[in-house]
């Protein structure tokens, strides 16, 4: 649905658009230039489009490098560059958006200005590239055949400044703008708490980051938060694995009891599978071990439900099928790239040999 605020920025995008090809095109008439016939303008435009799109991902990409956060995907229209098992490999998806360049922290210290600096590359880089080629093309008129090179810098300049106009704060769906991006970090708060949750397990994935390494403050506030009297269960499971890293399993258990006190088998299996483990290896409840374990057959990461299984069978007295199991989970980590959440999962199975 429309605001009238969308619509206003919606407005202004359209006005800046026109007003600056109508520039060109006034200059254009000065220098003595002809108009390119409509079929090579719409090359012109598609292949300076895809520039541009190029230009602004850019430098968001080289800004966030800059600022310390990690790339895991590029997308281009409808292909995808993605680090897949450690290597990039390229995709074609449905067009859902121009461009995209997906990063996460690697440090979570000065998040927002470095979050900020990443976000702001792309309309930096826009902008630099835009005045750039607006005055590489004033220039042509002293070039022989000077003509196509006017209009080629023109449409590039004009879809520079498409980038820049990413600075208007828009929202549509889960899609932000550049520019809504920044207000929010900005405005700092509980908004700026809710990205942060949601780059947690995604930046551990993805870097060395440990779960330990999490920001303490915002696991404290994320799970203090109440809702109907427990604290949010994912903001729970993230305080459990958080202080679990930590070496306080203490702390992490009073995470776990609220975890699981109102689990349903629509919960994701990590939680059910956690209880398993913590009652074996830190209770000795070997009947709750088992409750839990038979309640999850599934895991998103297949050494989760080995480690339960292994903890399982140690409380039970099995000490070479807990070994077995240990050593599969094991070997299947190793054989993926390494990062600070698999690290931890090490360190977990290590304490089952």
């Amino acid at each position: 649905m429309f605001t009238l605020g969308r619509v206003a920025v919606y407005v202004v995008m359209a006005l800046s658009m026109i007003r600056l090809l109508r520039f060109e095109m006034v200059s254009a008439d000065r220098m003595g230039l002809t108009r390119p016939s409509l079929d090579w303008s719409v090359l012109a435009l598609a292949l300076t489009g895809i520039a541009g799109i190029l230009i602004h991902e850019a430098g968001h990409y080289f800004a966030g490098l800059s600022a310390g956060q990690f790339c895991r995907r590029v997308v281009i229209g409808p292909l995808e560059w993605a680090r897949r098992e450690g290597k990039w490999r390229a995709r074609w998806i449905p067009l859902r958006r121009a461009g995209l360049v997906d990063m996460v922290p690697s440090t979570f210290h000065q998040f927002r200005l470095r979050r900020a600096i990443c976000v702001a590359g792309g309309p930096a880089a826009s902008m630099l590239t835009g005045m750039a080629f607006l005055v590489l093309s004033l220039q042509a008129s002293s070039l022989a055949n000077s003509a196509p090179i006017y209009w080629i810098g023109a449409y590039s300049a004009l879809w520079s400044l498409s980038g820049l106009l990413g600075l208007l704060p828009m929202r549509r769906g889960d899609a932000r703008s550049d520019g809504y991006l920044l207000w929010q970090l900005l405005r700092g708060g509980t908004t700026v708490d809710e990205l942060q949750r949601n780059l947690l397990v995604a930046s551990s994935h993805a870097t060395p980051l440990r779960l330990r390494d999490w920001p303490r403050h915002l696991i404290d506030r994320l799970a203090d938060v109440p809702e109907d009297g427990q604290p949010r269960e994912y903001n729970a499971y993230l305080a459990y694995v958080h202080f679990l890293d930590r070496g306080e399993p203490h702390v992490a258990r009073r995470y776990l009891e609220s975890l699981v006190a109102d689990w349903t088998r629509q919960d994701p299996p990590e939680y059910a599978l956690e209880a398993a483990w913590f009652r074996a290896t830190h209770d000795g409840d070997l009947d709750s071990a088992r409750r839990w374990l038979a309640f999850e057959e599934r895991s998103v990461e297949p050494w989760v439900r080995l480690r339960a299984e292994a903890a399982v069978e140690r409380a039970a007295g099995n000490p070479d099928r807990a070994q077995k199991l240990t050593a599969e989970a094991l070997t299947q980590l190793n054989a993926v790239p390494s990062c600070g959440a698999y690290e931890y999962e090490k360190d977990r199975l290590r304490e089952l040999r």
